[in-house]
């Protein structure tokens, strides 16, 4: 997750969860990933809601150091105790990209959110192939996340932005990476980076769900 991402969720949330809510992070990997490979996703996504009195889980493929919920959201037959709670916050960064038959991880994801929860997703929009463990290059602007979101879930949009990735940092030659090597991002003037139309990308959304008898739902 790009820290200017992390920034984008902190100030999103921050105006808008204001009271203790149970969250869930999907896809948010291990304890150490998100606390000292990626620092910056504990600093500023996790710690303020905690700080705020916010009840944390998180979900993931694998078991490890700090998932609390191990599950595979693209199989259509999962077991319902792992949906036996829901969440006024749910969070799926950076994993919509990785998923084949998006329908049903998406059906399985808004099973968590609540009534009227709120769900933060994030995707990137520019961005090179990178598989995890694979990559289907699913680069949607937020209108077409938000049209995802709606086919499974009446919603409204609260905030989104395409957000444009300008951390100098990002755009340093990374070791082995295939595009370093097709391009000239691994010359001194990093171009990807100066020229502004050609910088990473992300798309990120925020949407309240509507209550069901509000939406017209008996």
């Amino acid at each position: 997750m790009f820290i200017e991402e992390t920034h984008w969720i902190r100030d999103a949330l921050g105006q808008r969860i204001t009271e203790p809510v149970g969250v869930l992070d999907v896809g948010a990997s291990t304890l150490a990933f998100r606390t000292q490979v990626q620092p910056h996703i504990s600093r500023n996504v996790h710690r303020p809601l905690e700080q705020r009195g916010c009840d944390l889980r998180f979900l993931d493929i694998k078991a490890d150091e700090g998932i609390d919920i191990v599950a595979d959201l693209t199989k259509s037959d999962l077991p319902p105790s792992v949906f036996s709670q829901r969440y006024g916050l749910v969070i799926c960064c950076n994993i919509l990209e990785h998923v084949v038959d998006r329908d049903t991880f998406m059906t399985n994801l808004v099973r968590f959110v609540k009534n009227d929860g709120q769900l933060l997703l994030t995707v990137p929009r520019h961005y090179p192939w990178h598989a995890d463990p694979i990559d289907t290059m699913y680069r949607p602007t937020p209108d077409e996340i938000a049209e995802l979101v709606n086919r499974h879930l009446p919603c409204n949009i609260v905030a989104s932005t395409m957000l444009s990735i300008g951390d100098k940092r990002y755009y340093q030659r990374a070791p082995g990476r295939l595009l370093d090597r097709l391009t000239f991002a691994h010359k001194k003037y990093l171009w990807r980076y100066y020229l502004q139309p050609f910088r990473w990308s992300v798309s990120c959304i925020l949407v309240q769900a509507i209550p069901l008898r509000a939406a017209g739902v008996a």
